[in-house]
């Protein structure tokens, strides 16, 4: 696609599994800062303290941009020192800190009995976040956690946070100048009722890639290769992605609602859910696991627990376990370097 004159572009690590440049004219850009203020009308003259890169997106639009338009202060971390930030943050906390979901187990285990506080409202992006450390990491530092949605072709951001929702449900809903659409539910009816894709129109969605296609309807709404549903309160939840589901026989399972079962035992610290492929060419459920010192593996215990919660064909019949898992730079696990992953055996 051809660059018009003024316009930007923004790199994105790639919907669609691969680095893109996504295309923006002026007015779209200006479309993009209008859903950032919008998102963040809890920053007012704050203290905000960014932890990702600002190549990220996250990093640039909710640290950077967000700071500009609020008038508020911006503390980058170039090193994300965990030690260092909560030494900070005891000496003059912030208003609001941004995170990645490995950030926040990290920091969950260093602040574990120390009685150290951190900024009233933490926001994090780029990779889901179980409730149980989510819930962990509330506690010891006495804040509120916030999940943060949306895709740099449309934006970067997609909805706002619900202060008030209980339990921190969802990831929001969406803001004025975007819409949302949940398609393609009856190729997920193994997964919850009314899950589907999430397709998102958008006034600050992209011209396109550079020197690559897109998918979107005549309508403009790009699919997002993401799974959710949303509710009556309109509230997006997420399921997983497209990529990550495990097709058992035709029937769906959504990794994260295995890893969900598997996370909340005591001694699993973390676990990741994904395929693997038998000899017979058909796929298996199976997970890698990370447990607290002093634990093994007892596959026989975890299946046991499995069957008190999912359908048979939603149970691993294969566990690892492993000293952590792997993970990118912006805290998603990398599932593909789990063991097994993929193979033939």
């Amino acid at each position: 696609m051809s660059i018009e004159e003024g316009a930007l572009l923004h790199p994105t690590s790639g919907t669609y599994g691969h680095a893109q440049l996504c295309i923006r004219n002026q007015d779209v850009a200006v479309a993009e800062a209008v859903n950032f203020l919008q998102a963040i009308d809890c920053y007012n003259h704050s203290r905000v303290r960014i932890t990702t890169p600002l190549s990220h997106a996250f990093g640039f639009g909710f640290g950077l941009v967000s700071a500009l338009l609020s008038q508020s202060t911006l503390l980058l971390d170039k090193v994300f020192n965990p030690r260092r930030l909560l030494s900070n943050e005891q000496k003059k906390s912030s208003d609001i800190i941004a995170l990645v979901p490995a950030m926040i187990n990290i920091l969950s285990r260093l602040g574990e009995a120390k009685n150290l506080n951190l900024a009233p409202a933490t926001f994090y992006a780029g990779a889901p976040c179980s409730d149980k450390k989510r819930i962990e990491f509330e506690q010891v530092f006495k804040t509120r956690l916030y999940a943060i949605y949306g895709t740099t072709e449309t934006g970067a951001i997609s909805t706002n946070y619900q202060p008030n929702m209980p339990g921190n449900k969802g990831v929001g809903v969406p803001l004025p100048n975007v819409e949302i659409s949940i398609r393609n539910q009856s190729n997920y009816l193994s997964l919850n009722s009314g899950v589907g894709e999430v397709w998102v129109r958008s006034r600050s969605y992209m011209q396109g890639y550079l020197n690559a296609s897109v998918e979107a309807d005549e309508d403009a709404f790009f699919n997002t290769r993401d799974l959710g549903s949303v509710g009556d309160e309109g509230v997006l939840e997420l399921v997983g992605r497209i990529k990550d589901m495990i097709n058992i026989g035709g029937r769906k399972v959504d990794p994260a609602e295995v890893e969900t079962v598997l996370n909340r035992i005591p001694h699993v610290m973390e676990a990741a859910v994904y395929s693997g492929v038998g000899n017979n060419g058909l796929e298996f459920v199976q997970a890698a696991l990370q447990f607290a010192p002093g634990h093994i593996l007892d596959p026989e215990s975890l299946t046991a627990i499995c069957a008190e919660h999912l359908e048979g064909f939603k149970i691993p019949i294969r566990y690892h376990q492993v000293n952590t898992l792997p993970r990118s730079a912006s805290g998603k696990c990398l599932k593909l370097h789990c063991p097994d992953w993929g193979t033939i055996s």
